[in-house]
């Protein structure tokens, strides 16, 4: 037998059981707990929120992962707060970006802000004379980031099992009502329960 056929066939073979490894690696499911966001008050001293419905497009692209969406009152503020949950779904967290630019909208500038235990993003967007701003993070329950690749990464090693005790990774995503701005460093201080997501 040639050594070169041999060779050409061993990695052909692996390469087809990677394939097929990372097929079966896909039609998984990943283990269910409830989800945190179930933890997340409606009411409290100093905020009041009430559940709002998902539009269509965010129910279907939302269909199999835990999503919360809630207009929350704190102090003067008012923000609509859309939390996802990547437990059902780990292809449901993504950059908020690409659903602004899908919409519309072009950033007009990001911002990162600090959080304990990490930090998140500030973008203003603008669409033709409109503009609007939203803050967001990633947060596996106890690191806060604004990368989509990093919660990917975090994501994996979770499914490995060499992150046993992580979370699932969450979304959470706020947009001042109306296009008005929020006082975010305020609005967390008096609703530190969003930290705990």
């Amino acid at each position: 037998m040639n050594p070169k056929s041999s060779g050409r066939k061993i990695l052909w073979l692996a390469l087809l059981l990677v394939a097929v490894g990372c097929i079966l690696w896909e039609l998984l499911p990943e283990t269910r707990e409830p989800s945190r966001l179930t933890q997340l008050p409606l009411k409290g001293f100093g905020f009041a929120g009430r559940d709002v419905p998902l539009t269509e497009a965010e129910a279907t692209v939302f269909k199999r992962a835990a999503v919360l969406k809630r207009l929350y009152q704190v102090g003067g503020d008012r923000f609509v707060l859309l939390a996802v949950d990547s437990a059902g779904d780990r292809h449901a967290v993504h950059d908020p970006l690409y659903c602004f630019r899908g919409a519309g909208w072009s950033v007009a500038s990001e911002v990162p802000v600090g959080l304990p235990g990490g930090e998140s993003k500030l973008v203003r967007l603008v669409n033709g004379e409109r503009s609007a701003e939203a803050l967001y993070w990633m947060t596996d329950g106890e690191k806060r980031h604004a990368s989509v690749l990093k919660a990917w990464w975090q994501a994996t090693l979770r499914r490995l099992g060499l992150r046993p005790a992580a979370q699932a990774t969450v979304l959470v995503l706020l947009q001042p009502l109306s296009g008005g701005d929020v006082h975010w460093a305020e609005t967390l201080d008096r609703f530190p329960e969003l930290l705990k997501l």
